[in-house]
């Protein structure tokens, strides 16, 4: 199969895991923070690491699974340029304070989800 089918097919799946996300994260939460691309980006964290994890050695050996779940749906899945859009939306509208705060807690806890669901993991280059 060719790499660039595997990173559409993952991306499309990441996009609308992306989409339900956000669309039920509207329906609980009613606040500024934007609760969606925060699940998304957490999720797509843990969901990278677990790849890693399970497939480590695959990703060496079958580079397509890489593709598929890094590339493709955590690609998809996360969201850096709509958490860049929200935060600059959160200033311009003056809720600074949840501009910061979803700044800090997004890398933070992206980071906490890493660290510690990898910390055991050999990862070959």
């Amino acid at each position: 199969m060719n790499t660039w089918l595997v990173v559409f097919i993952g991306g499309g799946l990441g996009s609308l895991a992306r989409y339900f996300v956000s669309a039920l994260s509207m329906r609980f939460f009613h606040t500024e923070f934007p609760w969606g691309t925060f699940i998304s980006n957490m999720l797509a964290c843990i969901v990278l690491a677990f790849g890693v994890i399970i497939l480590k050695d695959r990703f060496v050996s079958q580079p397509l699974w890489k593709f598929l779940i890094v590339t493709g749906f955590c690609g998809g899945f996360s969201t850096f340029s709509t958490f860049s859009f929200e935060n600059y939306e959160l200033v311009r509208n003056a809720h600074v304070g949840f501009a910061m705060l979803n700044m800090l807690v997004s890398l933070l806890f992206g980071m906490v989800i890493m660290f510690i669901l990898l910390k055991d993991v050999h990862i070959p280059r």
